[in-house]
């Protein structure tokens, strides 16, 4: 059986590349191939499976030359993630500088959740995203989890602003002087079920919006409206009794 490959060179030069074909043997499990780099000092080099008669789970596999992975330069990293998609290369990267990703993120958000979750976005940038660093990746992941940080903690504020704006607005007055009495309940009686059994749990009863929805298994939004609607209609109905 035969499979193409491609073995790319990433050191300190622009990565080079060289295809080949390895032949198995009838039942064989494993092939050796050549790297073709003998005379370069190379800090990873990937093999990307191209063709062949073969089920993979897995098409890229990276070696580390220099011996120790934890010797290979960020920018060396980078490139060998970026262009063949090397999933030891990219881990390589999130365990260098994980921790201090973390930390710059803690000291803006003050918990760990939020830290770990922007940290992971941090890290999906840095393998999607453009990357211009003027002098280290550190520095460019630290900028990054900085802006993800600020922008997520802007994000909070404006969404508590908008709840608290939209509260204000749902929140009704309930008529002066409204009790249990015999015309109130009266007047109650002549309102749609819905709108009474809102109104009653929300002004009579005193429970909150969210537990008076829970409680007649409607969003809350529907037991504002209902609410409301309630709440008119009892204001018109004690209106009309006033006056006659």
């Amino acid at each position: 059986m035969e499979v193409s490959y491609r073995l790319t060179r990433f050191g300190d030069g622009t990565p080079t590349s060289h295809e080949r074909v390895a032949v198995f043997a009838p039942g064989a499990a494993s092939v050796q191939v050549s790297d073709g780099f003998s005379a370069d000092r190379a800090q990873v080099v990937t093999l990307r499976v191209l063709q062949g008669n073969y089920v993979s789970l897995r098409t890229t596999a990276s070696l580390f030359p220099v011996g120790d992975p934890h010797a290979c330069s960020d920018s060396v990293l980078v490139a060998a993630y970026r262009g063949e998609q090397s999933p030891e290369a990219f881990a390589l990267l999130v365990e260098r500088h994980r921790a201090l990703v973390l930390q710059t993120c803690y000291r803006l958000l003050g918990n760990w959740h939020d830290a770990e979750d922007v940290s992971q976005n941090v890290f999906v940038a840095l393998g999607t995203r453009a990357i211009r660093w003027q002098s280290s990746l550190a520095g460019w992941l630290v900028t990054v989890a900085h802006h993800a940080s600020i922008a997520l903690v802007r994000s909070r504020n404006r969404r508590a602003r908008h709840e608290s704006k939209a509260a204000r607005a749902e929140r009704i007055e309930a008529p002066d002087n409204m009790g249990l009495n015999e015309e109130i309940e009266k007047a109650l009686r002549q309102i749609r079920p819905p709108l009474r059994e809102a109104v009653r749990l929300r002004y009579l009863e005193g429970y909150s919006q969210s537990e008076a929805a829970r409680r007649l298994g409607c969003p809350r939004g529907t037991l504002s409206r209902r609410a409301s609607e309630g709440l008119r209609a009892l204001r018109e109905i004690l209106t009309e009794i006033s006056e006659h």
